[in-house]
């Protein structure tokens, strides 16, 4: 009961620090929330915390990859359904904005490359054919048709009806 107590004023002093703009700070206190072995509560809200600072500081590229670490390691029987699929939508969000940026900068590539790499690792991820297909697209653009091919008969093998008529 007191490390939960415990637990609780580090949330709130994270709070406190967010209210007050001082994200460095938030973020110090919602990672040891995480470390400690708190509620499943808890812990949901540390981790909103930290995806939210993540977000605030418009690093996209760190938002992604909190997202992906967060939904790689965490313990979704204990935290819930809905909360792995909220990080999902947010990580698809944020993986829509970080390629279009890579690509509107010329880094065709590295944007089919981000893209192809979420969506294999998160079969559950929405939009997950769109970021694959799209890959195939970027990396055809940039001239990578080795690439391109292969993301195009991969999608092919797993006889999928949604956006196959882009894939062949």
């Amino acid at each position: 009961a007191n490390q939960d107590q415990s637990i609780d004023l580090l949330l709130v002093g994270a709070s406190a620090c967010r209210d007050q703009e001082l994200f460095e700070k938030a973020v110090i206190q919602w990672q040891r929330v995480l470390l400690a072995n708190g509620t499943p509560y808890q812990r949901s809200l540390a981790i909103r915390g930290v995806i939210f600072t993540k977000m605030k500081n418009g690093k996209v590229r760190d938002t992604i990859n909190a997202l992906s670490t967060f939904l790689r390691l965490e313990d979704w029987k204990k935290l819930g359904a809905e909360q792995r699929k909220e990080l999902l939508v947010l990580l698809d969000l944020q993986l829509l904005d970080e390629a279009k940026r890579l690509a509107e900068n010329g880094n065709m590539e590295q944007a089919g490359g981000l893209l192809l790499s979420v969506a294999e690792e998160f079969s559950d991820l929405p939009n997950r054919l769109k970021h694959i297909r799209d890959a195939g697209y970027y990396f055809a653009i940039n001239g990578s048709w080795r690439e391109a091919q292969e993301i195009a008969s991969n999608y092919l093998l797993t006889n999928q009806k949604f956006l196959r008529d882009d894939m062949s």
